[in-house]
């Protein structure tokens, strides 16, 4: 396994940081931009000693719960990271990611309550990023999406 191959993966699941993660021979591959259960062809960018990261090269088979995002700026403002994912979905996986990454830190196994879906699945969200750069020759500060 080195930098630049590629493989076609099945995504396991979400971790606490939004990643979808992947196996090749048991050793564990972060992907952004996935769902549990598309399958995608990668290409790996990053490879340490316990795992590597990948980024999508094509989703070969989509997964039954991805979806549409309904909003075009979804992959640029950064306030619905998942929102390609089906609503009723995204409330399971977080339950899902608080009950593992609780018993990560505590080794504990809690009983977690579903999580509550938001009456409103649209235009409720209170997060934004807005990135800032500065050109190189210029010194011309850019601002936006």
């Amino acid at each position: 396994m080195k930098i630049n191959d590629e493989y076609t993966v099945k995504i396991e699941k979400l971790t606490n940081e939004g990643a979808g993660l992947a196996k090749i021979d048991d050793f564990v591959i972060f992907i952004k931009d996935v769902c549990p259960l598309d399958t995608v062809k990668i290409k790996l960018l990053k490879i340490n000693k316990t795992y590597a990261i990948g980024e999508v090269i094509d989703i070969v088979e989509k997964s039954p719960f991805r979806i549409e995002p309904f909003c075009p700026m979804q992959k640029v403002c950064g306030a619905c990271q998942i929102q390609f994912i089906d609503y009723n979905y995204q409330t399971q996986l977080k339950t899902q990611i608080t009950k593992e990454t609780l018993k990560s830190i505590s080794g504990i196994d809690f009983n977690v309550k579903n999580t509550i879906p938001s009456p409103q699945t649209k235009n409720y969200r209170h997060k934004i990023q807005y990135p800032l750069s500065q050109t190189k020759n210029s010194k011309r500060l850019l601002a936006g999406y």
